[in-house]
């Protein structure tokens, strides 16, 4: 049992079945999205515009709430006595307080006498202090002593409290206004409401009493609402009713649209904010009110009508890949009798089904295997023919002495010869002489790397590209590379000097050399091949030989450091060349010692 050739068979009849199993649920599933219309269930504008109503008078409510607490503590005659008391200390003024904060029951309070001097809170205000009555002085005798001028030694020690006398809120009482409004302090803030304390018509001090808005407060108005609340000062939302791990999906309501859709916690939202003005009636918050967009799926249009189609369309299919299948079995033959045609006209590239796991694939490997040694003979007489004489080539096929003519690393030296100023000092010639011309200085430099066992890679225009190092290895490649760069630029003297007694334009060469890995191997495609390198030093090579000027030779670091004993040199520009990090250091050979 040949369970390769199973297992091909196999595999083409899950193609068969599974391609067009996935294509039908593909288009099924793209025929239901196009009929499915997403419907929003709900009034969402309505819903939101009741909970911002909703949310203003319970705002209003609290503030009358706190507003009427104020009005029932002012007109307490016992605070009213004890506010006029001269003689109140400091423990006193505590007590007072706690007595007011536990009759008010509220989060913030702060009491002041008639000038802003805290004399209680409940907010941590800097405390009260208490400085030393003055040293009395005593009269000369012969003067007069006014009882008055004179401190009396037992008087009490002054009392000073920190003042709030400027806060909002609190300077607006001290001008008889009672303001409603938000209180920041600390990074807490807390609805609340100033008022004075007047007996008859006589300012006696001023309270600020507030409720914190924090997540319970914000869990009633959500209660009140029926939509989940946040509330957003100081640049973040500082407390919202949904759960802690949303607050940064809930910071993104400050950067949407008002009255938009927004995305939070899974779940769509329109959205808008509700201002609270501070006490001197400056926007200081925003209420954020989220009210919930309901959506459902529905289907639109003749579904069912689209689904007949796709079956329909599916049973063609199935039958036309069926004929496939059939035509398939027996198309090989026709196919390998046309490629073996093919191979008796010299046509020794012709492709074979050699992939097949059936009899057509065996029979076609045997064929393939049959003419891959002439294959193989034309691919090393190709790559050889570049790097040696015909004669060694023909010794070399005859030992059957291969080397490498697959793909490989390799490290090789690069020198990249081009002809400088051709372009503009060839306008004038005619295309027969200026083909001529070129031919002559690129058989020049054909000659003289091959006199130095390289290889011509290839003649690009007036550019001649060699190798050394691919596909022999030489140890001192970076030596030959010069020696044949050096001597190529005398051997163009010579030719110049010829050129200009005969009145003839002479040509300067610019030639660059680096060392650097490489990939070499047969490259093109099956019709048409060529053995090559490819690689970044190709580029530095190339780089270098733009940068060096008529009759220079210009070699990088990687291939001076090869030869700095033996030759005499002296530092060229540095050149950028795409991935290295620095700018590469060149030099200028002039000779060998």
């Amino acid at each position: 049992m040949n369970l390769p050739r199973l297992g091909w068979v196999a595999a083409k009849l899950l193609i068969i079945v599974i391609v067009p199993t996935v294509l039908y649920v593909w288009l099924g599933q793209a025929i239901f999205a196009s009929h499915m219309k997403t419907v929003v269930t709900n009034d969402p504008d309505a819903g939101l515009s009741r909970s911002i109503s909703a949310l203003k008078i319970a705002l209003d409510e609290e503030y009358q709430v706190l507003l009427s607490q104020i009005n029932h503590t002012t007109d307490k005659d016992w605070l009213q006595k004890a506010l006029q008391d001269p003689n109140m200390t400091a423990a006193q003024y505590h007590q007072l307080g706690v007595d007011v904060a536990g009759y008010l029951q509220r989060p913030l309070l702060i009491l002041t006498n008639k000038n802003g001097g805290v004399l209680f809170d409940t907010i941590g205000l800097p405390k009260s202090s208490t400085e030393p009555a003055p040293t009395p002085t005593l009269a000369p005798l012969d003067s007069t002593i006014n009882p008055d001028d004179v401190a009396t030694p037992n008087a009490p020690p002054a009392i000073t409290f920190y003042s709030v006398k400027n806060w909002p809120g609190i300077a607006e009482a001290f001008e008889r206004n009672t303001e409603m409004g938000l209180t920041n302090y600390n990074n807490q803030y807390y609805l609340s409401v100033s008022a004075p304390i007047v007996y008859k018509k006589k300012i006696l001090g001023a309270i600020l009493l507030g409720m914190k808005l924090n997540s319970d407060v914000l869990a009633n108005l959500k209660a009140i609402t029926q939509n989940e609340v946040g509330f957003y000062a100081s640049n973040h939302v500082q407390v919202s009713t949904f759960p802690p791990g949303a607050a940064s999906e809930v910071e993104k309501t400050a950067y949407a649209p008002r009255h938009s859709a927004i995305i939070l916690n899974d779940h769509k939202f329109l959205w808008d904010d509700v201002p609270v003005n501070d006490l001197d009636q400056a926007v200081s918050g925003h209420f954020f009110i989220f009210q919930p967009i309901h959506e459902s799926i529905t289907l639109e249009g003749s579904t069912l009508k689209s689904m007949a189609l796709l079956s329909a369309g599916f049973v063609l299919i199935l039958t036309a890949i069926g004929l496939w299948y059939i035509l398939d079995l027996f198309a090989p033959l026709r196919f390998i009798t046309k490629q073996v045609d093919l191979v008796k006209d010299s046509q020794i590239n012709a492709m074979f089904p050699v992939k097949r796991q059936d009899q057509w694939g065996d029979l076609a490997r045997a064929i393939h295997e049959m003419i891959q040694n002439l294959k193989d003979k034309e691919r090393v007489s190709l790559v050889l023919g570049k790097v040696v004489s015909p004669q060694a080539t023909l010794k070399i096929l005859a030992e059957k002495n291969y080397f490498a003519i697959k793909g490989e690393r390799r490290e090789c030296t690069i020198l990249e010869a081009q002809i400088k100023g051709f372009n503009t000092l060839s306008q004038n010639m005619t295309p027969e002489t200026l083909v001529e011309v070129l031919n002559h200085y690129l058989s020049l430099i054909n000659q003289i790397v091959f006199k130095h066992e390289g290889m011509i890679d290839k003649f690009v225009g007036d550019t001649a590209i060699a190798v050394w190092g691919a596909p022999f290895s030489h140890e001192d490649k970076e030596i030959r590379a010069v020696r044949a760069a050096l001597e190529i630029q005398e051997a163009v003297k010579d030719i110049n000097i010829s050129r200009i007694q005969k009145g003839h334009t002479p040509f300067n060469l610019g030639i660059g050399i680096h060392t650097g890995p490489v990939v070499s191997g047969n490259l093109g495609s099956d019709q048409f091949y060529d053995y090559s390198v490819i690689g970044e030093a190709l580029q530095t090579a190339d780089k270098l030989c733009v940068m060096a000027a008529p009759d220079q030779v210009i070699v990088s670091e990687e291939t001076y450091e090869k030869i700095q004993d033996l030759v005499k040199a002296v530092p060229a520009n540095a050149v950028v060349v795409p991935g290295f990090k620095a700018p590469l250091k060149t030099f200028e050979i002039i000779e060998f010692l």
